[in-house]
């Protein structure tokens, strides 16, 4: 169990969302039936408008599914954390005010670096995080190319049915999930796919995945919500003056060391 950390409580919600319509109010410019032919294009016209404008803005966090049963495959998997990496100079302002979306980090009171300036999954709305082992091949990447230091941060795993989630169970921007409805990802059988076979990648045996791994190395999950403070237990660093400084500043939190090549900073494949 990362950071050794107990599960935080389960506080279920729902998400329920009302229309209101309006009567439409004729000019009496219009006979009878012409009016009630236009009241029907018009409305037809302002459902299609808000309908396209909540699927890009909103979505229900658990699809078809509910709560419990997001909960029932976290436990079945034994999720028992995920994970998000972040450049070092971040952390102080996430473990104060959270885990903020790209869209929303004017909200925030201090500057954040940003770590992918693409997102090429055009899901800027929304934080990406890893099962059981960060995207490996783009962490590593990034390390290369700045001389910053990095933190990866243990969230707990109860943001998975109580916020709304996207499951991709490739990188986000594959176009086997780009091209897809939001809506197609948010369910459960969504989270269950993350752990199928595919004839693309070794078997699971064969890649000797924990029942936690997903199978592809860059599955994600998309929150779209921001990450409180409550919901991150800790963070794992690559040097131990960066633990020591963290662990006193911030003794609510839990914080290990792994050095480069090893635990979350190694390629998934070899600690496995």
């Amino acid at each position: 169990m990362l950071l050794q950390c107990e599960r935080s409580s389960v506080v279920s919600g729902t998400w329920n969302r009302k229309l209101a319509k309006r009567p439409f109010l004729s000019s009496g410019l219009y006979c009878l039936p012409q009016m009630f032919s236009l009241m029907a294009v018009l409305e037809k016209m302002m459902a299609t408008a808000i309908t396209n404008t909540y699927e890009t803005t909103c979505i229900s966090p658990f699809g078809n599914s509910s709560p419990h049963e997001i909960q029932q495959v976290v436990n079945e998997r034994g999720i028992d954390y995920l994970l998000h990496f972040t450049r070092l100079c971040n952390v102080p302002g996430i473990l104060q005010h959270g885990l903020y979306p790209r869209s929303r980090l004017d909200e925030l009171p201090h500057a954040a670096v940003i770590n992918d300036r693409h997102r090429f999954d055009n899901r800027t709305d929304s934080n990406s995080l890893s099962l059981g082992h960060p995207n490996d091949a783009m962490f590593y990447k990034y390390r290369q190319s700045t001389l910053d230091d990095w933190a990866v941060l243990v969230i707990e795993p109860s943001v998975l049915w109580e916020s709304g989630c996207a499951y991709s169970k490739y990188n986000a921007a594959d176009h086997r999930i780009s091209g897809l409805p939001l809506k197609a990802l948010t369910s459960g059988d969504a989270l269950r796919g993350m752990f199928d076979e595919s004839d693309c990648l070794s078997s699971r045996a064969a890649q000797k995945l924990h029942p936690f791994d997903p199978t592809d190395h860059q599955a994600e999950v998309l929150i779209f919500d921001v990450i409180s403070p409550s919901k991150i237990r800790g963070a794992v660093f690559r040097n131990e003056e960066a633990l020591y400084v963290y662990a006193s500043k911030y003794p609510q939190f839990k914080f290990a060391c792994h050095e480069e090549g090893t635990g979350v900073f190694a390629r998934r494949d070899f600690v496995r």
